[in-house]
C-alpha cells in the first residue's frame, strides 16, 4: 500500500506538471476522465486514487504560474499573476518572481498544515455564522476595491466590473456553462494580454537567475488567509481575496506576489477541510473526492504528507523548468511566440467548445483589452463570478 500511494504521488506530480504547462488542461478536465475509469483502479485502493488527484492539484497551483508568468496566459485562479508578475519579467526579474510564488506556496502549504487542527474546529463555526451574509460580504470586497481607486478610475473599474459580471451571467446561463469558463477566462486574462504585447512587438529582456534580495512572512501569510477566504465564500476569486488581505496588510509588490503564490496552494488544502467538516464542495478536487467516497478522518490524515511532498517536489520542479523557459526567452521573438500561443489556444477553444466558445472567448478578448487600455486593475474582471453569486444569494440568481 505504501509503495503504490509513493508511486501514484510522483505520478500526480507529472500529470500536475502537464496540465500547469498546457494552456486549456485543467486539473479538472483529469478529474473528469478519471471519473470513467474509477472502477478498474479501485484494485490500487481508494488512498492511491486520493494520493495521485490531490498531487495534481497542488502540483498545478505551482507549475500554473510558468505560462501566466511568461505568457498572460492563466488558468482560472491565476488570473491577477499577469500583472505583478509581467511587470518583474519586463525588468528581467522573472526568475525572482517565480521563486517568490513558490516561496509563498511552500511556506503557506507549512502553515495550512499547521493550523489544521484549529481549521477543523472554527471552519463549521464561520461559515454558520457567514453563510445567510455572503452577499453582503462580496458587497463589501467590491466596494472595498472600488475605494482603493482614485478619481475617474472608480468609474471605470466598477464599468469593468459590471461588463464582466453581465458577461459572467450570459455565460452561466448557457447549457454548457462550465465549458464555457474556458474560453470566456482565455479570452478576458490570456489572449487581451497576448494580442496587445504582439501588437507593440514587446521585446522580453535577458533574465538574471537572482534570488530575491529579502523576503518575509508577510506574503506567505496573506496567501494562507486569502486560500481560506476563497473556501469559504463561493464566488470570491484569489484576485480579490489577495487584494482585500494585500490592501489590509499593506503587502509590497514582493510580498503581493509571494502572496499569490500560496493563495491557490492554500486554497485547494482548504477546500479539504471544507469537505471534510461541513461536506461542502469548493472545488473540483472536492467534488472529485466526494464521488468516489467519504471523507473520513483516516483518508484526510493521509492528504496532509501528500500535500507537503507534492508542494516541495513541485515548488522545485517550477524553478527548474521555469528558468528553463526564462533562460531561452530572450533568444526568442517574442512577437512570434505570442502569435504561437494565441494560434495554440485559439484552436483549443475551438476545439474543445466549438464555434459558441469561440464567440464567447472574442467578447472576453474585447473586454480584457478593454480594461487593460482603460489602465485598470485586471482583477475587477473577476466580477465574472463575483455578480451572479452577488444575485443568487439575494435570491435574484439566473
Amino acid at each position: 500500500m505504501f509503495f503504490e500511494i509513493i508511486i501514484f504521488i510522483f505520478f500526480g506530480i507529472v500529470v500536475g506538471i502537464l496540465t500547469g504547462l498546457v494552456p486549456g488542461l485543467h486539473p479538472n478536465t483529469i478529474y473528469i476522465i478519471l471519473l470513467s475509469f474509477v472502477p478498474f483502479l479501485e484494485v490500487f485502493g481508494i488512498y492511491a486514487i486520493i494520493s495521485f488527484v490531490v498531487s495534481v492539484a497542488v502540483t498545478n497551483t505551482f507549475i500554473d504560474f510558468i505560462p501566466s508568468l511568461i505568457f498572460g496566459a492563466p488558468e482560472e485562479g491565476s488570473e491577477l499573476s499577469v500583472l505583478p508578475g509581467h511587470k518583474m519579467l519586463m525588468k528581467g526579474r522573472g526568475y525572482e518572481a517565480l521563486y517568490l510564488t513558490v516561496y509563498g506556496g511552500v511556506l503557506s502549504t507549512l502553515l495550512m498544515i499547521i493550523s489544521l487542527p484549529v481549521l477543523i474546529w472554527i471552519t463549521p463555526i464561520i461559515y454558520e455564522f457567514l453563510k445567510s451574509y455572503v452577499h453582503l460580504v462580496l458587497i463589501a470586497i467590491l466596494v472595498w476595491m472600488l475605494l482603493s481607486e482614485r478619481g475617474i478610475n472608480r468609474f471605470w473599474a466598477l464599468v469593468i466590473f459590471l461588463m464582466s459580471g453581465f458577461y459572467g451571467i450570459i455565460v452561466f446561463s448557457l447549457p454548457s456553462s462550465q465549458e464555457m469558463i474556458f474560453p470566456a477566462l482565455s479570452g478576458m486574462f490570456g489572449l487581451s494580454t497576448l494580442i496587445l504585447s504582439v501588437k507593440e512587438r514587446t521585446e522580453v529582456p535577458p533574465q538574471k537567475r537572482n534570488k530575491p534580495s529579502r523576503i518575509g512572512f508577510k506574503g506567505p501569510v496573506t496567501g494562507w488567509l486569502s486560500g481560506m477566504l476563497v473556501g469559504l465564500l463561493p464566488g470570491v476569486g484569489s484576485s480579490q481575496a489577495g487584494m482585500v488581505s494585500a490592501q489590509i496588510m499593506k503587502t509590497k509588490m514582493r510580498d503581493f506576489v509571494s502572496a499569490l503564490g500560496g493563495i491557490n496552494t492554500s486554497n485547494i488544502i482548504f477546500t479539504l477541510v471544507v469537505l471534510f467538516t461541513i461536506s461542502k464542495t469548493r472545488s473540483g478536487l472536492a467534488i472529485f473526492v466526494s464521488q468516489i467516497t467519504e471523507m473520513n478522518t483516516g483518508l484526510f490524515i493521509l492528504i496532509v504528507p501528500v500535500a507537503l511532498i507534492s508542494a516541495l517536489v513541485a515548488g522545485f520542479m517550477t524553478l527548474k523548468i521555469g528558468w528553463l523557459f526564462l533562460s531561452r526567452l530572450s533568444m526568442i521573438d517574442y512577437a512570434t511566440a505570442g502569435k504561437i500561443v494565441i494560434a495554440i489556444v485559439s484552436v483549443l477553444v475551438i476545439a474543445l467548445t466549438g464555434l459558441y466558445g469561440a464567440l464567447i472567448c472574442m467578447v472576453g478578448v474585447f473586454i480584457g483589452i478593454f480594461c487593460i487600455q482603460m489602465n485598470i486593475r485586471r482583477s475587477y474582471m473577476m466580477g465574472f463570478f463575483m455578480l451572479t453569486v452577488i444575485l443568487f444569494f439575494m435570491n435574484m440568481g439566473i
